[in-house]
């Protein structure tokens, strides 16, 4: 099989080669092409200006929409900054366990990505770019400056289109107004995010949960891992009694204890005799001297258990011993729903959402698996998993890259609002400043910001595998 890296390595040669003949043969002039920081490829054309003329007509709207935008898009700045410092600091913890990016899963491709899917996320990356440049075309237009061409970005794949404003213009127009077009791209790809994950939310809030217990996962070497039962099964009764929901499972197991056998029938017809061991069966050696010894991650695990503190170990290990368990875990319906239907109730709901993709590959496949096997649908399967990826992929896509868009890092939208920032502030500061050294000082501030932003991405792709 081959591996990520010698896919992301066969693309660059292949894309480099490609660079190479360009150059050699002379089509980058007759073509109008060019390349920008010399080795991603800009592909140019002067269709699209009048639809964009169209969209600017209501400047007032547009402007208090780019002002607000600016507001925000610093805001985000700083939070993000924040954010991957803090990102950095965690990663460089030896005691912190992270996984580190393979190959395929640093560029974020389509198809080759391996949380990423071919089709949803090419329809998401083709979104995302319109959106983006075109919000920076609108505003552009909206504040009278001229636009001379458009076109996509090419790094090995599309990474990004943009809006070529009149240079001239852009560097004579008020700090305001270029702001406005810097901040643009990114705020309409998060206003979109939000907009999508309001109509992901309906969406699977039209979905109802199936009626019974539904497994996620098997612990190993449990009774129903014996018994047959498998992740995706859902369990529909117990010795006779009919499960509709977790709470019918909870009342069918009260008076069950650890050696009893149960009947269990699962939704797919099948009938599985599983033998209920207990809790004290399902932990390591190493576990269970934490319990006997009351060490506080023992002390912490009875308490999560049994829900109060125990002064003794050997108390809490008789009643884990006590406690019978089946030897699954059950998929939280209601939880995964709430976190697409309500994302904005704590911090916690919205990271999962954000690391959903990632998890699909390591162990937790919920919206691969779990949603469709556990989730009655409104409507025709084959027409709502396909729209609810679209609009998943839609909203992920455009987050992350209109997030990515407001770090401080040239080129990014945000390197450029930084610098104009910068540029502001020591204007103000030193109002009788030369601009040859004005223009140093905004030069070297916004480098050293960009290199520090850069080399914390990279120690958080690579400081994991190193520690």
């Amino acid at each position: 099989m081959v591996s990520g890296w010698a896919i992301t390595l066969g693309l660059v040669w292949a894309y480099v080669l490609v660079l190479f003949w360009l150059l050699r043969s002379g089509k980058m002039e007759k073509w109008n092409l060019s390349l920008f920081l010399g080795f991603i490829l800009m592909i140019r054309t002067k269709h699209g200006r009048g639809t964009l003329n169209a969209v600017a007509r209501p400047k007032r709207f547009w402007n208090l929409f780019g002002d607000v935008g600016v507001v925000l898009s610093f805001v985000g700045m700083a939070l993000m900054t924040f954010l991957i410092l803090l990102t950095v600091r965690l990663v460089l913890d030896p005691a912190v366990d992270i996984e580190p990016l393979s190959g395929s899963e640093i560029l974020v491709i389509p198809g080759v990505n391996p949380f990423v899917p071919l089709w949803y996320g090419i329809i998401a990356l083709i979104v995302t770019l319109v959106v983006h440049e075109g919000g920076h075309g609108v505003l552009a237009r909206a504040n009278d400056l001229k636009v001379k061409s458009l076109g996509l970005l090419y790094l090995i794949v599309p990474i990004g289109a943009f809006v070529e404003p009149d240079e001239e213009e852009m560097a004579k127009t008020s700090r305001r107004k270029r702001l406005r077009v810097f901040a643009a791209g990114a705020t309409v790809n998060i206003v979109l995010a939000v907009l999508i994950l309001a109509a992901l939310g309906g969406l699977v809030a039209a979905a109802t949960p199936v009626s019974g217990v539904p497994v996620q996962s098997i612990t190993e070497g449990g009774g129903a891992e014996a018994a047959g039962i498998e992740p995706g099964d859902v369990l529909v009764s117990v010795d006779g009694m009919a499960l509709a929901d977790v709470g019918a499972f909870r009342t069918a197991m009260e008076d069950v204890t650890p050696g009893d056998a149960l009947a269990v029938t699962t939704a797919d017809g099948g009938a599985h005799e599983v033998l209920v061991g207990s809790r004290w069966d399902s932990l390591d050696e190493a576990a269970r001297q934490q319990v006997i010894e009351l060490t506080e991650e023992g002390a912490a695990y009875c308490e999560a258990v049994f829900g109060r503190t125990y002064t003794s170990g050997a108390r809490c290990a008789e009643d884990l011993e006590a406690d019978p368990l089946l030897g699954i875990q059950i998929f939280n319906t209601e939880l995964v729903q709430g976190i697409f239907t309500d994302p904005w109730s704590d911090g916690v709901r919205f990271v999962a959402l954000i690391q959903l993709p990632i998890n699909e590959i390591r162990g937790q496949p919920v919206m691969g698996v779990y949603m469709p096997a556990f989730l009655e649908t409104p409507f025709e399967d084959s027409l709502y998993w396909p729209l609810f990826n679209t609009l998943f992929w839609v909203f992920w896509i455009n987050l992350l890259v209109g997030l990515t868009n407001i770090l401080p890092m040239l080129p990014l939208d945000g390197g450029h609002m930084f610098r104009d920032g910068v540029a502001g502030l020591v204007e103000k500061v030193r109002p009788n400043i030369e601009q040859a050294r004005r223009d140093r000082i905004v030069g070297r501030s916004a480098t050293a910001v960009s290199l520090l932003i850069f080399a914390a991405i990279l120690l958080q792709i690579f400081a994991p595998r190193f520690l």
